[in-house]
């Protein structure tokens, strides 16, 4: 699917006849153990990473919106093991699924692994404990809203307006920050939610892969022009072997993999809720285009890059320490959580939690060209390699309408049509992440400015963060 981040249907969004007994045969998707999945995976993340409570899940997650859904729900059981750490959901015929959390690795639905077998995978973070998230810069630290550096009057009524305003418009936002030269300009949050909150960024989780792909390349262990080292992909006559890295961090591989939510079947929501390794489904998908030559938004390139990661390292253990070694402890994103699948492997295309100022932070990195200054007069520090935030923002050449670059969303629009942009109220500068269900992070280098917005929206949520947006930098004014 190309264009805008796609929207999630799969909640619950399932036919009664799929859920009555007598499924596919042996070898066939069936519906019913991705839905089994979804739940059992949605619900023990909400539990166990966030620290949500069941009935909050029962109420958001996974409330019913269309009548289909609605009668899904009727066939669908929930157990909860608080002390084992899992989450099994169970549908008619003997369909189950089963999520269980693993420390340091978040959770994840066993396929083709025992729960035991998972729960031997959790791994301790001593790199990161007792981490104290640092200021992003002085003045106005994190801790609460303080001076901006400009020169502009910042009119605080109309801010928290704007801020306040986004929260209760009724789509569904849970919290929302904006920086301001590197400073927290404001910030709010929803009933039941605060600055600790822990927040699932679905497919924000796509830059955070580019920018670890962005570090490994400097590192040595991945050529961005060469071709990706994928051993399926290696025969002479595998037209896929001149898929290169840089092809995938494009979402311009030419492979035949299908991105669609609403069938319960397809590769995206087979690979997310019904795989041992995520990358396994990409990785055994067609070529469908010459690679380079069309841009196909693709959960399963993102998974695809994870998977060349890991293949980067001698040992499971160093790989999944690696990212917080590299990039998430330098970048003072403390609390961010990125989950793995079944086989260990981070899904990086749709799994990571953080707080919402560490999403903010997160965008205030690439504002910064990949650089943080450390606390006090010490100068900036530089985390992505030089030259890489300006090449993630630079358009896949394949995507003829300039909305997408190199891991990252962008608004210049059409270069015929510029004013057919995403964001057509908000700078052609403005890139951005984008996940499923309203989770944004509008970063605009002219206005040196951060928005994050994360929620829970089962309807589109781009009008709401562009009027705050829009409505803080107003509030912010100009030097």
């Amino acid at each position: 699917m190309t264009g805008m981040t796609p929207r999630f249907t799969v909640a619950l969004a399932v036919t009664a006849a799929a859920l009555l007994p007598g499924g596919p045969g042996q070898g066939e998707r069936d519906a019913r153990r991705t839905v089994a999945g979804y739940a059992a995976k949605v619900t023990a993340s909400a539990l166990f990473v966030a620290g949500r409570d069941l009935e909050s899940v029962r109420q958001a997650e996974l409330k019913p919106v269309r009548p289909i859904e609605r009668a899904a729900l009727a066939f669908l059981e929930l157990e909860v093991d608080e002390e084992a750490g899992s989450v099994t959901a169970s549908l008619p015929g003997g369909v189950s699924a089963t999520a269980v959390f693993r420390a340091g690795l978040g959770c994840a639905v066993a396929v083709d692994a025992t729960p035991e077998a998972l729960r031997a995978q959790a791994i301790e973070r001593p790199e990161i404990a007792g981490w104290e998230p640092r200021p992003l810069s002085e003045p106005g630290p994190l801790s609460e809203p303080g001076p901006l550096s400009q020169t502009a009057p910042v009119d605080r009524e109309r801010l928290e307006a704007a801020l306040q305003g986004a929260i209760a418009d009724g789509t569904g936002a849970r919290a929302v920050v904006v920086l301001r030269d590197g400073s927290l300009a404001g910030e709010a949050y929803a009933e039941g939610f605060d600055a600790a909150s822990l927040h699932a960024g679905w497919s924000m989780a796509k830059t955070i892969t580019g920018a670890l792909v962005g570090l490994r390349a400097a590192e040595g262990a991945l050529d961005l022009e060469g071709p990706a080292p994928v051993a399926e992909w290696a025969g002479e006559d595998d037209p896929r072997g001149a898929i290169r890295v840089l092809d995938l961090l494009q979402m311009s591989s030419g492979l035949d993999f299908d991105e669609d939510y609403a069938d319960l079947t397809s590769d995206a929501t087979w690979m997310l809720f019904a795989s041992h390794e995520a990358a396994s489904v990409p990785r055994a998908s067609e070529l469908a285009r010459a690679p380079g030559t069309a841009f196909r938004y693709s959960s399963g390139t993102t998974n695809l890059l994870q998977s060349l990661l890991r293949d980067t390292f001698e040992d499971a253990a160093a790989y999944r320490a690696w990212p917080y070694e590299a990039l998430f402890e330098p970048a003072g994103l403390a609390s961010i959580v990125l989950e793995a699948d079944a086989s260990g492997t981070y899904v990086g295309s749709s799994f990571a939690w953080m707080t919402a100022r560490d999403w903010a932070r997160f965008g205030q990195l690439l504002l910064d060209d990949g650089t943080v200054r450390p606390d006090g007069d010490a100068p900036r520090r530089r985390i992505l390699p030089e030259g890489f935030v300006a090449l993630m923002r630079t358009p896949a050449p394949a995507s003829r309408a300039r909305r997408y670059g190199g891991h990252v969303w962008l608004n210049l629009g059409p270069a015929a049509a510029p004013a057919l942009r995403t964001f057509p109220r908000l700078p052609q500068d403005l890139f951005y992440l984008s996940g499923y269900e309203g989770q944004y992070v509008l970063v605009i280098p002219s206005e040196r400015t951060v928005v994050a917005r994360l929620g829970l929206s089962k309807t589109d949520a781009r009008g709401s963060v562009e009027r705050l947006a829009v409505e803080a930098l107003a509030a912010l004014g100009r030097d």
